[in-house]
């Protein structure tokens, strides 16, 4: 993506490439939707418990220079987040900035089982050919209106011209499966309820399922 930004058909929000400028508001909206609203993580942290491992994310999304902001027109704020990665670069997620408890465990051990059956088929994947989209947050209120889709576009479009070959999504939330699947052809690669993977950690989730998502970019 150039600096060229995109519009929603109303005109009233901007999706523009993530960089340096909206680190400390991108990271914040990160961590709000960690905190308060990612179904894993929802209510177990505080906003500036979360914060030093977001901006450390966020930067790390920078710099891969694949990631976007949907930003409002009117008031110039960063409302919506997509944080992208080479899946085969070295990034190392430092999960030590963040508080340790069970639910962070938990929280790795459902990711690490989710990714495991791709691991197992792809175990060598060249830099430049498998994109993980790993990060979807929404600033509270300003939900439904589309910014997944206005994203995920753009991602798409992106990633096919850079060359690469697969998204991989680890889709803890079903609001974003759903999105994924139905309108951009993302096919289910595995899925694991985590109240039956750790029933300890996630009994209060009851029957939610998180699934490993593909999108195959030959068939665009």
């Amino acid at each position: 993506m150039t600096s060229e930004a995109v519009y929603d058909e109303n005109d009233t929000f901007k999706l523009v490439l993530l960089t340096q400028e909206h680190l400390s508001e991108a990271a914040t909206v990160v961590a709000t939707a960690f905190t308060k609203t990612e179904p894993l993580g929802a209510n177990y942290w505080e906003i500036d418990q979360a914060l030093p491992f977001t901006t450390c994310t966020t930067q790390l999304g920078i710099n891969e220079k694949i990631s976007y902001v949907v930003k409002e027109k009117l008031t110039n704020k960063v409302v919506h987040v997509l944080l992208n990665f080479d899946y085969s670069s070295p990034i190392q997620y430092d999960w030590s900035l963040m508080p340790k408890t069970e639910r962070l465990d938990g929280i790795h051990t459902v990711i690490e089982a989710l990714g495991e059956p791709f691991r197992k088929e792809n175990p060598e994947v060249p830099l430049g050919k498998v994109l993980h989209l790993w990060m979807v947050a929404t600033l509270t209120g300003y939900e439904g209106r589309g910014f997944l889709k206005m994203s995920t576009a753009q991602l798409i479009k992106d990633a096919k011209q850079r060359g690469f070959e697969k998204i991989v999504v680890e889709a803890t939330s079903e609001a974003t499966h759903h999105v994924l699947s139905k309108y951009f052809g993302f096919v289910t690669h595995n899925t694991v309820i985590p109240s039956e993977l750790l029933p300890n950690v996630f009994g209060d989730l009851n029957k939610s399922k998180c699934t490993y998502i593909i999108k195959d970019l030959n068939d665009i």
